[in-house]
């Protein structure tokens, strides 16, 4: 909240400071203005650098976008991404309007997961003619298994290493996602 409004009130003088110059030609002719212009720059966008507690990932599902969609944390990404390739060994091939439409999370970060996972070979992302959604399919098997072992090895609660632990992650995950599925009103 502290950020949004701080940089405000920086948009704010910036906008005052172009006015000024314009009207003002002592004003726009000045060196200094230009300095203090520079200066409310980075301000701006120092004020909307994310926090730490932010970027470490202690947020959790209540924090909701403008259009009410779940904006994920780091923790909630990894389980996403998780999930998705554990989806991915039991089927072969996903469509994502299928998988976003089940999960209360914006398409353009759901997309985002997916081209991530895409570039790095992870899984395989198709976009078939006429079609608004892509469909991923398995991509590198090793990739894949890879991202879910660190994932596994960085959030799992027994640190014990095995597939039966794996499938138990796996299931854990799956609760956890739970909280962000879309819901039927009413």
């Amino acid at each position: 909240m502290f950020e949004r409004s701080a940089a405000m009130l920086v948009g704010g003088a910036i906008l005052a400071v172009v006015i000024l110059s314009v009207a003002d030609p002592r004003v726009g002719s000045n060196p200094i203005t230009y300095v203090i212009l520079a200066a409310l720059i980075i301000v701006g966008l120092v004020a909307k650098t994310p926090t730490p507690a932010s970027l470490h990932g202690t947020r959790i599902f209540a924090m909701k976008d403008a259009a009410g969609k779940n904006e994920l944390g780091d923790r909630e990404r990894k389980f996403l991404i998780f999930h998705i390739l554990t989806l991915l060994e039991k089927k072969q091939s996903i469509e994502v309007k299928e998988l976003a439409s089940e999960l209360n999370v914006g398409i353009y970060e759901f997309i985002g997961i997916i081209q991530l996972l895409g570039k790095h070979g992870a899984l395989d992302v198709i976009y078939p003619p006429m079609q608004d959604f892509p469909l991923i399919r398995k991509g590198d098997p090793e990739t894949s298994r890879k991202y879910r072992m660190g994932i596994y090895k960085e959030l799992a609660k027994d640190k014990m290493p095995g597939e039966s632990r794996m499938d138990e992650f796996a299931r854990e995950v799956s609760e956890y996602l739970e909280n962000i599925r879309r819901r039927e009103p009413g």
